[in-house]
């Protein structure tokens, strides 16, 4: 290393505070998250109801929204936990939001994690040259650009009160597929803004990671209509030959937003069997390499 090298890493040094001390302690797995406030949207049914069971039952405090009255009030009956509050929220009214957000924040006192589980795919798949600017539109919004508000708010939220806390985005493994459909083209601005926000908020020590689900054993679409949701039976689509399960998505979340995970930073966690082709992960981590070479400022 030649004399430059070494300035420019004493530079670097004193620039950035000298060596930072981080004490690391672990907790007992099953109370991991007593006294903590957890948000999910899209909370009612599905991976949201997994995931707010998954919490309540390591000592969060949960708030789930959705947009069914009923289906909330089903869900908060069914579990009669008092750790956990719903709010009714549209996530295609984007006007709505920011009162909406606020409520939320109200109702909890505070949040420390969020987990942005709103999105959905099509009620039926086109042929490529079939689909309309209106599927677009609404595939658009729901699975990206809630996404992106969400997250914005929730960085200024978290930044402005001094939260150390977590986002987490649910997104799919479509979203690393190359389809011509409106679905994967929303996944991937979705993979895409949660590594984006990611470099943006850790420098606040809130960290930002998301998980690509394979096919989950929920009311999903693409699904056979014949197909009993609660048998994990034989599926061929992934190479584990099964079914991905809400729960191994919740457990994954579980890990993504603890305190043993605050170095995973930025990352889409694929939890589909085996399914994403690894060369495709490699080729998305090089292209990211190459931008912070080309965005690189000398101190």
């Amino acid at each position: 290393m030649g004399i430059k090298s070494y300035i420019v890493n004493f530079l670097k040094f004193l620039k950035h505070g000298g060596v930072k001390y981080v004490s690391v302690t672990f907790t007992n797995p099953d109370a991991r998250y007593t006294n903590k406030k957890v948000f999910i949207s899209g909370g009612s049914e599905g991976l949201g109801r997994a995931m707010a069971k998954a919490y309540l039952a390591e000592g969060a405090e949960v708030i789930v929204t959705g947009r069914s009255k009923e289906k909330l009030s089903n869900f908060q009956l069914s579990e009669s936990n008092a750790k956990l509050h719903t709010l009714v929220w549209d996530a295609l009214d984007f006007d709505s939001y920011k009162q909406k957000f606020d409520e939320a924040v109200s109702m909890m006192g505070r949040i420390d994690i969020f987990v942005n589980n709103v999105g959905g795919g099509m009620s039926k798949y086109e042929p490529w040259n079939a689909y309309t600017a209106e599927v677009l539109d609404r595939t658009y919004d729901i699975n990206t650009k809630s996404m992106f508000l969400m997250c914005q708010m929730e960085g200024l939220y978290m930044i402005d009160n001094k939260i150390k806390g977590n986002i987490l985005n649910i997104t799919s493994i479509a979203g690393y597929q190359r389809l011509f459909d409106p679905y994967a083209v929303a996944k991937w601005g979705a993979h895409s803004l949660t590594g984006g926000i990611a470099r943006k908020l850790i420098a606040y020590d809130i960290v930002v990671n998301g998980i690509a689900p394979g096919t989950c054993l929920t009311s999903n679409p693409a699904l056979p209509h014949n197909r009993n949701f609660e048998d994990n039976a034989y599926f061929q689509g992934q190479p584990s030959k099964r079914f991905t399960m809400p729960e191994e998505i919740a457990k994954t979340a579980l890990f993504l937003t603890s305190g043993e995970a605050r170095q995973i930073v930025g990352y889409i966690v694929p939890v589909d069997g085996g399914g994403t082709d690894l060369s495709v992960l490699i080729y998305n981590w090089i292209l990211a390499e190459i931008g912070k070479v080309i965005a690189f400022e000398v101190p």
